[in-house]
């Protein structure tokens, strides 16, 4: 892409390997972030960097006329882990007031594609797979802020702006925070630990992370991804322990799964994955890597980084 291209949520886990295969492929890339400019360690090589906030439309207002970005790859969001009042104020403002301040000041600008970073997390309970056109039932508050992001999203594509929603399932792969579930069982086995968990019967759509840029980069390119919703994951279902079990293995390790140790979470959703035959018809994209493979990469990653 030779197009100016701005990511939101620059230092996350996605924004991170996101803006690492735009610089790969020449891009001229810039980054957003919430964050102290020390946190981005690595990436001022990659992409121009700016600190801002995107909650305060003034400031997103000048970040975006500042930058005039022809593709914008919208990241930023807050995955909160409880339901506190402060938790549920956070994800407010994170994921709509950010998402929404970034849509109005995207109007002085002439882009070519937004694409949205949505969540399997909109869905709440209902039969998987998930399907695009399932209405929207969010069990948390991260699930309803990600939910009522993507409808302003939406009424902007009803305006005719080229706005593509990608719903990703979970992810996971290198550089990812220790506090999400796969890189901390790995984190634990490889240290002997005890892995304390639910009972682990909740199952989830685990997708490599390098499978999500690719995604995104061709929701960006593909005339036929403007105005659309798709699903993003493995399009399969596994149950969290035994993720756990498979993470053990590859380790090699003795570290012995206490499973139950933890009580379910309220509202939690037991089964997550989604129908992914959309994106494959329309995008021309599909998983590359099988989860095994993606574990075995992780692990590295990880063990590398003790």
């Amino acid at each position: 892409m030779s197009a100016k291209i701005l990511v939101t949520g620059a230092s996350g886990f996605l924004g991170r390997h996101l803006i690492k295969k735009l610089a790969a492929d020449n891009g001229q890339v810039y980054g957003i972030v919430n964050s102290r400019l020390t946190s981005v360690k690595g990436l001022i090589d990659q992409a121009k960097i700016y600190k801002a906030n995107l909650s305060d439309y003034s400031s997103a207002e000048k970040i975006i006329t500042k930058i005039k970005p022809d593709i914008i790859f919208h990241l930023a969001g807050y995955l909160g882990k409880s339901e506190g009042a402060e938790e549920i104020k956070h994800a407010f403002e994170s994921n709509v007031l950010c998402t929404l301040n970034l849509l109005i000041s995207g109007n002085a600008v002439n882009y070519s594609r937004l694409v949205f970073a949505g969540s399997y997390a909109e869905y709440g309970s209902q039969a998987v797979p998930f399907r695009e056109e399932y209405k929207l039932n969010p069990a948390s508050s991260y699930g309803t802020s990600k939910a009522v992001a993507e409808l302003y999203c939406r009424l902007f594509q009803a305006y005719g702006k080229p706005i593509t929603i990608l719903r990703f399932s979970a992810l996971y792969g290198p550089c990812q925070q220790i506090s999400s579930l796969i890189p901390s069982v790995i984190n634990s086995a490889l240290a002997g630990k005890e892995i304390i968990m639910t009972q682990g019967t909740q199952s989830r759509d685990f997708l490599y992370v390098d499978d999500a840029v690719n995604a995104l980069l061709k929701s960006a390119a593909n005339p036929r991804a403007k105005g659309e919703i798709f699903n993003i994951g493995s399009g399969k279902e596994v149950q969290i322990r035994k993720i756990a079990e498979s993470i053990v293995k590859l380790c090699k390790s003795k570290s012995r799964i206490k499973a139950g140790a933890l009580p379910q979470r309220k509202n939690e959703v037991m089964h997550v994955y989604g129908d992914i035959s959309k994106a494959k018809r329309l995008l021309g994209w599909s998983p590359e890597t099988k989860l095994d493979g993606g574990l075995k990469k992780t692990i590295k990653w990880y063990k590398g980084k003790k």
